[in-house]
């Protein structure tokens, strides 16, 4: 994975892409090749010292033995700074999904779900130190008119960060569970938890290594976990 983001005094833009190739056997119905490679791009910018707008996409790319599916999510949001250091957010967007089995022709199908995001945090940060504290929750509706990768998706997410002397060290937790779009029974859990290390003056260079891992549990009981690496690099004006 690998991160790159510019911030301003009152601007910010983002970009980082993750992809991993992983083959398998036996799980997930016989094993074979899995491919994932996710790209996000977003921009945004303060409307005075209360309100900050964003607007972003992402899109996920997944190819799995005989499955094939993308997903495009443009998304669009406010923050809201309440007493100089808490936040509350929103965001929202339609997602496309798009699914193919390549070997079946005429297999491709095509689907809409809307999704939406609120978060709270609290942030401060002077010359040399600084506190980050957010949870947030995101949902998916579930596609009824597609029969692969239609499920609903409820997920929830916790990060904490701490500056001491430039210095960062952090840790965020993110928890999906996938839910059948017609029935509401779980399909699959997803489990990631991340720890970070880096150097972050508010002007200049900053560079932020993490480590972690992700796990994925399906309701028949198959089980997979993978390590997450990550590099990300930024300039702050």
């Amino acid at each position: 994975m690998a991160e790159l983001r510019f911030t301003g005094e009152s601007w910010g833009v983002g970009f980082d892409m993750f992809h991993f190739d992983l083959t398998i056997d036996p799980l997930f119905g016989g094993g074979g090749d899995f491919v994932i490679d996710n790209k996000n791009i977003g921009l945004s910018f303060s409307l005075g010292d209360i309100v900050s707008i964003g607007v972003g996409q992402e899109r996920q790319h997944q190819e799995e033995p005989f499955r094939i599916s993308t997903e495009t999510l443009p998304l669009a949001g406010v923050s809201i700074k309440i007493g100089g250091m808490f936040y509350v957010g929103a965001a929202a967007g339609t997602e496309t999904v798009e699914t193919e089995d390549p070997s079946v022709a005429g297999s491709f199908e095509e689907g809409d779900r809307s999704v939406g995001r609120v978060g709270v945090a609290f942030h401060t940060r002077d010359e040399t130190s600084g506190f980050h504290l957010e949870a947030y929750v995101s949902n998916s509706d579930g596609i009824t008119t597609i029969n692969n990768n239609n499920d609903a998706i409820e997920s929830k997410g916790v990060i904490l960060e701490m500056v001491f002397a430039d210095f960062l060290l952090g840790y965020e937790r993110l928890d999906l569970e996938h839910l059948d779009a017609t029935t509401n029974v779980l399909n699959q859990d997803q489990r990631a938890q991340v720890v970070s290390l880096g150097y972050t003056p508010m002007m200049g260079f900053n560079l932020v290594a993490s480590s972690g891992s992700y796990e994925i549990t399906e309701s028949g009981g198959n089980f997979i976990e993978f390590q997450i690496k990550t590099v990300g690099v930024a300039w702050s004006f």
